[in-house]
């Protein structure tokens, strides 16, 4: 689960562990910046959304969104992966 925009500098760990990971993952992208990069957007510093960088299922918009509302793309995200 992301919650904040994705730095450029962690794009090397991502690309080195993701094919380390199981295969059956769920990736939900929570609140503003995690779906649209936020204020910052795609800077020097930042890719943006966290979709820029790995696939995501679920995307919950917000800023904050409520509990309820992570709670629900979360359950999204496993019912899709079921199904």
């Amino acid at each position: 689960m992301s919650r904040r925009e994705i730095q450029r500098g962690f794009l090397h760990y991502s690309e080195k562990y993701r094919p380390n990971l199981c295969r059956r993952r769920v990736v939900v992208a929570v609140g503003d910046c995690g779906c649209t990069g936020g204020i910052f957007g795609a800077s020097y510093a930042s890719c943006g959304r966290v979709s820029n960088v790995i696939p995501v299922d679920v995307a919950v918009p917000g800023c904050p969104p409520t509990p309820l509302a992570i709670m629900q793309g979360i359950l999204t995200a496993i019912r899709s992966r079921k199904a």
